[in-house]
């Protein structure tokens, strides 16, 4: 896992979908069995 605080979380329920971005990535969970579902590299300087 990462060490870097996680900035941003958006929960998406109807697909049981967690979103967490770091520094530089972005992270995907499944809520019901908790398991990492994605992690990829972003290369943009902020997300609104």
């Amino acid at each position: 896992m990462f060490s870097a605080p996680v900035t941003a979380i958006k929960i998406l329920p109807n697909h049981r979908i967690c979103l967490a971005g770091t520094a530089s990535y972005v992270l995907a969970f499944d809520l019901t069995t908790n398991q990492q579902l994605l992690q990829k590299k972003i290369l943009v300087d902020s997300i609104v």
